[in-house]
Order: structure tokens, then C-alpha cells, then sequence
């Protein structure tokens, strides 16, 4: 595999649940230079659900469609940002000191301004 694209390689598998090649250093140093991946692996997100969505759009009502989208990106990237946004609901809206904050956003848990939080983005 040419070293050019170890990058995108590897932000594809920090980014999404997308097979790449075993083995492929995901931590550290290798993060590095794939942040500049990062707009191109959310084009191919993005390619991928525009598609989805022409095939889909053929036989299914829309608010079918538009339920099956939501649910394919967020088996396509593992749930990384719907993770994201509900600790940032639990740590911002439980009005707890800045150090308590943080523990709360290390912690693996969801509480439930989290869980409100994902229902309330994935219905609007």
C-alpha cells in the first residue's frame, strides 16, 4: 500500500466501522496526518447515504427513508458522534462544578441528559 495513503486509511478507521486493511496504526503519530482525511472520509460518509437514499427513495415512504439514513450512519461510524453529543448533554447540563464536568465526560456511562439529548437531535 503506497505511504500516501496510510492517512486516509487510517481516518477511515478512526471515523467509521468501514473495512480497511488489519493492522493500521490508529493512535499517536498515525493520527496525526489523517486529520487531514477527515473531510474526504465524510465525503464517502456522505456518497454512501446520498445513495442509500436514491435506492431507498424507490420503493419506501420518506419518513422511512429518512429513518433508515439515521440509522445506517450510525452503524457506518460506529456511533462515534451520537456518543459524542450525549456526553456533552450529561457533562453541560448537570450544572456540577468544571472538575466534576470532566469526570463525567470520562465516564463510559450515559446519563440522562444524554439520553434525552440523542432522542431529542435524532427527532429533530
Amino acid at each position: 500500500m503506497p505511504k500516501r495513503w496510510l492517512g486516509f486509511l487510517v481516518a477511515l478507521q478512526f471515523l467509521t466501522r468501514l473495512p480497511v486493511p488489519p493492522g493500521l496504526p490508529v493512535a499517536g503519530p498515525a493520527l496525526g496526518p489523517a486529520l487531514a482525511w477527515f473531510p474526504a472520509v465524510g465525503l464517502v460518509l456522505g456518497g454512501l447515504l446520498a445513495g442509500a437514499d436514491a435506492l431507498l427513495s424507490l420503493a419506501l415512504p420518506r419518513p422511512v427513508v429518512d429513518v433508515g439514513l439515521l440509522v445506517l450512519l450510525a452503524l457506518l461510524t460506529g456511533g462515534l458522534h451520537l456518543d459524542g453529543f450525549m456526553d456533552t448533554c450529561d457533562g453541560l447540563f448537570s450544572l456540577r462544578s468544571p472538575a466534576e464536568r470532566l469526570a463525567i465526560f470520562r465516564d463510559s456511562r450515559v446519563g440522562s441528559f444524554g439520553v434525552a439529548g440523542l432522542a431529542s437531535l435524532l427527532l429533530v
